[in-house]
């Protein structure tokens, strides 16, 4: 299997991940009683789900923009046969003090993570897991990284603002 075709579906498969945090995080609008009394709420519920559905789809789009990034590195690396360079992702974040060391850890645990699964061997993307880690407890272990390195990325809010000024630049 080709680079290109293992790289979508690492991505499907992380988009799917986006998806299911999304949903779980946004809370989904709930139809009230007044709609069997009275039918023209049924307008503010189905404005409510619109609403719902858009800030989910924004959710991932964001959720995303690391996870391409990142995962361009991880091919650019993993087809020059070198480590992932990730130096132009941190780069933006340099200058927000604390920020950039546990960014640049999780990023770098993301890559290496993403390029094990690129040179892997399977069909799906279970196999690619199986071919990569060949063990639970590697598996278990890679993850456990990537949930410590997205721990010590607990940001303040005006921190929070700085990033996403800068998020959809470059």
């Amino acid at each position: 299997m080709d680079l290109a075709r293992k790289k979508n579906m690492i991505l499907e498969h992380e988009s799917g991940l986006a998806a299911a945090v999304g949903s779980a995080v946004i809370e989904k609008p709930k139809p009230s009683c007044w709609i069997i009394l009275l039918p023209f709420m049924f307008i503010f519920l189905i404005h409510d789900m619109h609403k719902f559905n858009r800030n989910r789809r924004k959710f991932k789009d964001e959720f995303m923009i690391d996870r391409h990034r990142a995962m361009a590195a991880a091919l650019e690396a993993a087809v020059s046969g070198s480590k992932p360079n990730i130096d132009w992702i941190v780069q933006k974040y340099e200058e927000i003090e604390g920020l950039k060391r546990p960014y640049k850890a999780w990023i770098e645990v993301l890559a290496d993570h993403y390029m094990d699964l690129l040179l892997a061997v399977g069909e799906n993307f279970e196999s690619l897991v199986r071919g990569a880690y060949r063990k639970r407890t590697n598996h278990l272990l890679i993850l456990n990284c990537l949930n410590t390195a997205v721990g010590c990325l607990q940001i303040p809010a005006e921190i929070g603002r700085l990033i996403r000024s800068r998020m959809w630049d470059a």
